[in-house]
């Protein structure tokens, strides 16, 4: 079995739109920290910020063959900036 650890995030990114769910798995982990904390910045309510996470990695998922990013971090935080 490969250790998705040891994979860039271009390769996970291009894993993610195969549509593997240990690489989409693999990337919520890695961010979702950094997310969470945005949000909760603005709102300061845990399970609206839950809420948004998952609003935000749903929407990436379904709209993964759509993009064509090398790198995810900022994209994902200005999402959560817009949803919040």
């Amino acid at each position: 079995m490969f250790k998705l650890s040891s994979y860039t995030e271009k390769e996970l990114l291009d894993l993610i739109k195969e549509g593997s769910y240990p690489a989409i798995t693999e990337d919520y982990d890695s961010h979702s920290n950094a997310l969470f904390g945005s949000a909760f910045n603005i709102l300061r309510d845990q399970e609206a910020c839950m809420d948004i996470l998952q609003d935000i990695f749903i929407w990436f998922w379904e709209n993964r063959s759509k993009w064509e990013l090398s790198s995810c971090r900022g994209y994902l935080l200005t999402a959560v900036k817009f949803k919040t």
